[in-house]
């Protein structure tokens, strides 16, 4: 304490750096400590900067084992489980401003997870350069636009602003869904894409599999969040997704293609079975069979097949599906949809197409796309009430 009754304040500071010159910034801070007979009391900690500086500051005569006593100082670096990493050379009779580095042996230095790393480092970045008292909050960022905020925070502090952007894109689906930042942001460096189109095109199994990855290649902590929990969450985001999913057709969505007596746990189910085995159709309908039954199984079968012969056009569907209880390939050439005069019958002013009707199917069209399918089989079905093959009709 001065003259004037002023308390005077000592610091330590230095830097933190492994074996090999690096800075060790994340997953440690610094403590300073009192050498004293029978102990060491501690006097202050501090965090570790981005450049692996730290400085702590404090009151000398409370850091003092006894009035008038010396100060003997050491540094110790202390991990995120309270354990100490390393120490410093003891500082016997240390003065006021006193200065000293810190070796972490490489073995010790904590393995930090990229996206731990990231945040820490946005936060800091944040806190520096944040007007007034307002917190900062990555989801409050744009992650999309002109991104000027992330362009900002990229430079700042060094990472490149495609991490940053799907850091805060990552806080901003994990508002939305309900999962831990981590995972979004681990489905965002494998590449997968942000969304509903998400949760209905990837299964559990490729979930799970880009989570354990990311948590054993370190862009993740291992205990970011319980990944059984996360595939529940994931998979009532998924089956709702898929039903959602568009047709492409006039607005249309997937369960559109549904059946319309299918109710909703029956849909619920599907979607779910839909979601997991969507690229294995030797797994899926024995699935479905096994869970919806035989009589169901059967009817998505043949909308699925009608579905892919229409271009997923489902009011084309519910209308072949009128009145025939199971419409396949051969009903449909024998019914004269071998033809095109046919098709364009049943494509009534409610029934809509990707583009205008011509008096012949136009190519990438519906009609061209049913037609060109189950023209070639018309050779082997004679049409209706006889008279020749339908392979003699004209075409379009």
């Amino acid at each position: 304490m001065t003259a004037d009754g002023a308390t005077t304040v000592h610091s330590l500071g230095g830097t933190v750096r492994d074996e090999t010159g690096t800075p060790v910034t994340h997953g440690v801070t610094v403590e300073v400590a009192d050498l004293r007979l029978g102990g060491e009391h501690p006097v202050g900690t501090a965090p570790v900067g981005r450049d692996g500086s730290y400085s702590v500051v404090f009151d000398p005569e409370a850091a003092r084992s006894a009035p008038g006593a010396s100060l003997d100082l050491v540094a110790r670096v202390i991990g995120t489980g309270g354990d100490v990493l390393a120490r410093s050379v003891p500082l016997y009779d240390a003065r006021p401003h006193e200065r000293v580095d810190v070796v972490v042996p490489t073995a010790a230095v904590p393995a930090v997870a990229e996206h731990t790393r990231l945040l820490a480092d946005l936060d800091a970045a944040a806190a520096a350069h944040t007007p007034g008292p307002a917190a900062f909050a990555l989801a409050d960022v744009n992650p999309h636009g002109e991104q000027r905020d992330v362009a900002f925070l990229a430079a700042k502090t060094g990472w490149h602003p495609a991490a940053v952007a799907m850091a805060v894109q990552a806080e901003n689906d994990a508002a939305t869904t309900g999962l831990p930042a981590p995972l979004h942001y681990a489905l965002q460096r494998a590449g997968l894409p942000a969304g509903d189109r998400l949760w209905a095109l990837a299964p559990s199994r490729v979930l799970e599999a880009v989570w354990e990855r990311a948590a054993e290649e370190g862009v993740i902590e291992p205990g970011a969040a319980a990944i059984p929990d996360a595939l529940a969450t994931a998979a009532q985001l998924g089956d709702q997704a898929v039903l959602d999913l568009p047709t492409g057709v006039s607005g249309g969505r997937f369960a559109d293609l549904l059946p319309a007596d299918m109710d909703t746990d029956q849909r619920a189910d599907f979607a779910r079975l839909y979601r997991e085995h969507r690229d294995e159709p030797a797994a899926l309908w024995p699935a479905v069979r096994s869970e919806l039954g035989d009589e169901v199984a059967g009817r998505l079968q043949v909308t699925g097949a009608l579905a892919a012969f229409t271009g997923n056009n489902a009011p084309l569907v519910a209308r072949l599906e009128a009145g025939q209880p199971s419409p396949l390939l051969g009903d449909l050439v024998t019914a004269g949809f071998g033809r095109a005069s046919r098709w364009r019958d049943e494509l009534g002013g409610d029934v809509p197409v990707p583009v205008a009707r011509r008096a012949s199917p136009r190519p990438g069209t519906a009609l061209s796309h049913c037609w060109r399918i189950l023209h070639p089989l018309a050779q082997m079905f004679p049409p209706l009430g006889g008279g020749g093959r339908m392979a003699e009709l004209a075409g379009p």
